[in-house]
């Protein structure tokens, strides 16, 4: 049976900027590759999905209370500061009495059932890349489920 040891906080980029750990054999050989994952000290779960364009990362599935309140943060830091939208289930997310905005972030309050889904926050900060040039994209879509529960 072979061993194998875990390269952390170690990691290449290939040629269209993708980020993969890699996990080596005794003999150093590279054996496995596999993209970063992500523990927050919450328990939060993040992975990039591979090959996504533009790149997208799945968080972890946030479980809410029917009736109890939950923040979803947009962790997106851009200079220039990134335009921000959210989505849920693919549909724009309008503020009501029970969806607010804190900056990139939505709050949910007196959750109900039909407020789980999938939540996405697109974050995009496109801009010219030489002076007066055209607007290159530039985005980033992080994803993470809500669930209620009763």
């Amino acid at each position: 049976m072979a061993s194998y040891s875990v390269e952390i906080c170690l990691s290449t980029v290939s040629p269209n900027f993708e980020r993969y750990c890699h996990f080596n054999s005794i003999r150093n050989s590279p054996q496995l590759s596999a993209p970063p994952v992500l523990r927050l000290p919450t328990g939060s779960m993040f992975h990039e999905v591979p090959g996504a364009r533009p790149p997208k990362v799945i968080g972890g599935v946030r479980t809410v209370k029917k009736g109890g309140s939950l923040e979803l943060r947009c962790p997106v830091f851009a200079y220039p500061q990134a335009w921000v939208r959210w989505e849920r289930d693919g549909t724009a997310i309008e503020p009501n009495p029970s969806i607010s905005y804190d900056g990139d972030n939505v709050i949910l309050t007196h959750v109900d059932a039909n407020m789980a889904g999938t939540y996405t926050c697109i974050a995009d900060n496109s801009f010219p890349m030489f002076v007066d040039g055209p607007s290159m994209p530039h985005q980033l879509i992080f994803e993470q489920k809500v669930s209620v529960n009763p």
